[in-house]
């Protein structure tokens, strides 16, 4: 059987919705995708290395919504309202990615998963600054605030909207084990 990313990482974010990422481990990969343990062995030595695709699929995805973006040839801040309603869409739809980036237990695993989280934060900002830097200069934008200020209060209020939707998950999520439980 030919495996593909995406079936892989929608299967492993299956098991992160559902019972929260120190579940995410190759024999529940496994299970939840009907295959044998040694089917997986091949691509994935360590439960991280699944953290990894997933982290680095959020990264392609990201830049892709950037490249988009930035084909639509929109003003910046027509542009900038792409870019949050696509990034809000993203995360609603797939929200095992807000548990992988909101989680503390991504603290605890491998230095190459931080590296990875760092980049992709890198690229939002710089992205960010860029799509800002354009607005002064064509006037939609502040110029009183500096870039990197602004960046940090935008990126910040989405942090905290989408923490929010991942605490909402989170809560749907434990309410589901512990009635499960109880049945």
């Amino acid at each position: 059987m030919k495996l593909t990313k995406p079936e892989i990482v929608k299967a492993a974010g299956i098991i992160i919705s559902k019972a929260g990422i120190n579940a995410l481990k190759v024999d529940a990969l496994a299970l939840e995708m009907g295959i044998t343990r040694n089917e997986l062995l091949p691509l994935f030595k360590k439960d991280d290395e699944i953290l990894m695709l997933i982290l680095l699929n959020l990264e392609n995805e990201i830049q892709l919504l950037i490249n988009d973006g930035k084909k639509m040839d929109y003003s910046p801040e027509k542009e900038l309202q792409y870019l949050f309603r696509k990034l809000y869409e993203l995360f609603n739809q797939e929200t095992y990615y807000l548990h992988v980036i909101f989680s503390t237990e991504m603290i605890e695993k491998d230095n190459n998963i931080q590296k990875i989280l760092t980049r992709i934060k890198e690229i939002a900002k710089a992205y960010l600054f860029q799509l800002l830097e354009q607005g002064k200069q064509t006037g939609v934008f502040s110029n009183k605030i500096a870039t990197s200020h602004l960046v940090k209060r935008t990126l910040g209020s989405f942090r905290l909207l989408m923490n929010d939707q991942h605490l909402t998950n989170k809560m749907i999520r434990d309410f589901r084990i512990l009635r499960a439980e109880i049945e």
